[in-house]
C-alpha cells in the first residue's frame, strides 16, 4: 500500500479541492465529502486513487475506480461520477497531466524495441485497470518529492516518463495511443470536445463540429456517442446545464446572464431544461 501520509499533509480540511506539486504536470486531489452523481471534467491523463473510491457513468456504461485503480483518461472528456468516502478518511490520489508529444516519443522508442502493449480496447476514451506493482514502487517515489522544489524539479519528469513507460506496456495503452494518432476518428472526435467546451456561448451545431472533425454528421455522431456514451445533442445539453449552475451559483451570475454565456436563446428556455434537469428552479441552484 502507499504511504499517504506525505499527501495528507498537502491537503487541507476543506471539503475537497485540487492543488499544484513541485512535480510538473502532477497534482493532488482530495474531497473530505461524498457526493451523488454530477458531471465532472477530465483532462488527458492519469487519475491514480489512493483512498475512497469513484464510480463513472459514460451512456449505460458503469464502471468503479478506487484505492489501488487508476483511470486513463485518452481523451479530455465530461462525464459523470460519483465521489465514495470512507469513515474519516477522505478520497485522496494524484492526478498526471499526459503531455501528448512526450507520450509520443515514449511510445515511439517503445515501440522500436516491442515494449509497447499490444492489447486493443474499443470502449470509450476512458478505462478504469489496477495499479501494478511497478507503478506503485514509482508512485511512491513521485509522492515522497511533491512538496520537495528540488528533487521535484529534478526528479519528477523522470519519474512520471518511467510510470508512463509501465502505463503503455499496460492494457489501457489503447485508450492514451489512440489519442496521439491525431488521424483516428477518435482523436478528430476529441479536438471537437476541447472546441465544444471552449465555444458553448456560440452553440455549435451538430453539423458544424462534424465539419470541423472532417467527418460526414452520420459518422461523426457514431464515434461521438462511442466516445462519450451520449448523443451530441445531449451531451451538450448536460454540458451546458452544469456550466449554467457553476455560473450561478459560483459566479454569481443572473439567469439572463447565464442564459447568454452557455448558448440559451432565452432565460425562460434556460429555467425549463434547469428545472427539468435538476429538479428546482435556477434561482434554487445553491441547495443543489
Amino acid at each position: 500500500m502507499i504511504d499517504t501520509r506525505p499527501l495528507q499533509a498537502l491537503i487541507s480540511p476543506d471539503s475537497q479541492g485540487l492543488i499544484t506539486t513541485c512535480v510538473p504536470n502532477v497534482q493532488v486531489f482530495w474531497s473530505h465529502c461524498a457526493m451523488p452523481r454530477h458531471l465532472q471534467a477530465y483532462p488527458f491523463g492519469l487519475a491514480f486513487i489512493f483512498q475512497g473510491h469513484k464510480i463513472g457513468y459514460i451512456g449505460e456504461r458503469r464502471f468503479q475506480y478506487g484505492a489501488g485503480h487508476y483511470l486513463a483518461v485518452g481523451l479530455p472528456i465530461h462525464f459523470e461520477c460519483e465521489t465514495h468516502v470512507n469513515s474519516n478518511e477522505p478520497l485522496l490520489g494524484i492526478f498526471v497531466h499526459l503531455d501528448v508529444t512526450e507520450l509520443s516519443n515514449l511510445a515511439a522508442e517503445m515501440m522500436n524495441h516491442n515494449a509497447l502493449s499490444t492489447t486493443t480496447i474499443e470502449r470509450s476514451g476512458v478505462e478504469p485497470l489496477c495499479i501494478s506493482a511497478p507503478m506503485y514502487d514509482i508512485l511512491e517515489r513521485i509522492i515522497a518529492i511533491l512538496n520537495q522544489p528540488q528533487a521535484g524539479g529534478v526528479l519528477g519528469a523522470l519519474y512520471v516518463r518511467e510510470l508512463c513507460y509501465h502505463v503503455l506496456q499496460d492494457a489501457n495503452s489503447a485508450v492514451l495511443l489512440n489519442h496521439l494518432n491525431r488521424s483516428t476518428p477518435q482523436n478528430r472526435v476529441a479536438q471537437t470536445l476541447e472546441y465544444l467546451n471552449q465555444h458553448l456561448q456560440r452553440n455549435p451545431s451538430v453539423p458544424e463540429l462534424a465539419q470541423q472533425a472532417h467527418m460526414s454528421t452520420a459518422s461523426y455522431n457514431r464515434h461521438f456517442k462511442q466516445l462519450t456514451g451520449h448523443s451530441v445533442v445531449q451531451y451538450t445539453k448536460t454540458l451546458r446545464l452544469m456550466r449554467a449552475r457553476h455560473l450561478l451559483t459560483v459566479e454569481g451570475q443572473n439567469v439572463n446572464q447565464t442564459a447568454e454565456q452557455v448558448g440559451y436563446g432565452s432565460a425562460a428556455q434556460l429555467s425549463r431544461d434547469f428545472k427539468a434537469y435538476f429538479g428546482v428552479p435556477p434561482k434554487l441552484a445553491a441547495v443543489l
